[in-house]
């Protein structure tokens, strides 16, 4: 919460799904670290006020999609690999943030 203010993330996530999901997704993608973290992020983004959709947007493209790490894993895999998962993991990550939305919604937790 020190390097985004709970003032900020308001008008970063103002509350359309298709926009906090986006947003959430390039958020996780562009920071990189233990996913475990994400989950404590996560949490203190729930207190903020940040939707379900946002939220888990942001913590399964922090563990799938890792712009910082695209050079090393270019020169591990080749750049079609890496360009190809890490695009598949963003938009799989705004997905999976519309169907948890959609279950919790559905079986009213």
């Amino acid at each position: 919460m020190a390097f985004l203010s709970e003032e900020f993330l308001p008008s970063l996530f103002p509350g359309g799904r298709g926009w906090d999901s986006f947003w959430g997704a390039c958020l996780g993608s562009l920071f990189a670290g233990n996913p475990i973290n994400s989950y404590i992020i996560g949490g203190q983004m729930l207190e903020a006020g940040v939707s379900i959709v946002a939220v888990t947007s942001f913590i399964c493209s922090w563990a799938s999609v890792g712009l910082l790490q695209l050079p090393a894993e270019i020169d591990a895999l080749g750049w079609k690999f890496a360009v190809v998962r890490n695009v598949s993991c963003f938009g799989l990550s705004m997905g999976i943030s519309f169907g948890i939305a959609f279950s919790l919604k559905f079986f009213e937790v």
